[in-house]
């Protein structure tokens, strides 16, 4: 029996928690959520076929978390570090940790972390609304090895395809990480500054070109990477059409009054731009505006 773990309970931890109870016959599903008390999550979920259906998940059991032979981690990139560090002293040393969000952590920070560990990106796209989770575009999930055991955890792939559907290995998980970065923070923050789904996106087509623009400029001269304008550009708009549904996860958040994801975005961004005197006035423009919507 395999036992697997999330830490992060919202609208795609909801989702891998729907997949793996489905899919999986050989497995034990356990949530992890912030109120110590909870002993069991009630989920509602509606997939891409439309159809809502009721899920029931035993959540901070500490003998399941302690006994996780695979911890998957979908908290927001500010939770990440302290959570990270908090669950690593009550996991086994062999757990294989995969972490799964957007943005960009400062990498040092997982030095500390004993236990084999993996970076995930995924397009896979939902959101919640009146305590329903919508999960709206079934996609894939990119992983890749951050420390020596992380990177010699490859065979977890196997496992997780059976599970959670299309997952690939990168050797390089640095690159696919990047390309995200690249969606999320056209995407996002424009969704907040239209108050729109993804599919409205379409009508600033011009304006998500001149984002590119200095996207491509920023991760030439920072990464030497080569996405070029038009790939990044073709990309996105297919995200766009492929999640045309999905609310934003920072749209979600400042419609709750929830603290974004702006700084480990579009701040990120802003942060290596400086020190490479490169200017982004448009991405600039979108940090400001997004900051500005949080009353807190």
């Amino acid at each position: 029996m395999i036992n697997i773990s999330i830490l992060g309970c919202g609208a795609l931890g909801s989702v891998f928690l729907k997949l793996l109870i489905d899919n999986g016959k050989n497995i034990s599903v356990h949530g992890i959520t912030k109120n110590s008390n909870n002993k069991r999550l009630e989920v509602n979920i509606v997939d891409i076929n439309q159809i809502e259906k009721k899920y029931f998940i035993t959540t901070n059991l500490i003998s399941s978390i302690r006994n996780t032979h695979i911890l998957i981690i979908t908290l927001k990139a500010w939770k990440i570090y302290p959570e990270l560090l908090k669950i690593s002293k009550i996991v086994n040393q062999n757990c294989i940790i995969i972490m799964i969000f957007n943005g960009m952590v400062n990498e040092k920070c997982f030095l500390k972390i004993k236990q084999p560990l993996i970076r995930g990106v995924t397009n896979h796209a939902a959101y919640k609304e009146n305590n329903i989770i919508y999960h709206v575009h079934n996609g894939e999930i990119i992983i890749g090895g951050i420390n020596n055991l992380g990177k010699k955890s490859y065979f977890v792939l196997d496992m997780l395809s059976n599970f959670l559907g299309k997952v690939r290995w990168h050797s390089n998980i640095i690159i696919p990480t990047l390309e995200k970065l690249c969606i999320n923070s056209v995407i996002n923050p424009l969704s907040v500054k239209y108050q729109c789904k993804n599919k409205e996106l379409n009508k600033y087509k011009k304006e998500i070109f001149y984002l590119c623009l200095e996207l491509d400029l920023v991760i030439k001269k920072t990464f030497f990477h080569n996405f070029g304008v038009e790939y990044l550009y073709k990309k996105i708009l297919n995200i766009i059409k492929l999640t045309g549904n999905n609310k934003s996860s920072m749209l979600q958040d400042i419609e709750c009054n929830k603290k974004t994801e702006i700084q480990e975005i579009t701040g990120y961004l802003l942060n290596i731009s400086k020190k490479n005197n490169i200017h982004i006035p448009r991405h600039e423009e979108l940090y400001v505006l997004v900051s500005k919507e949080l009353s807190f």
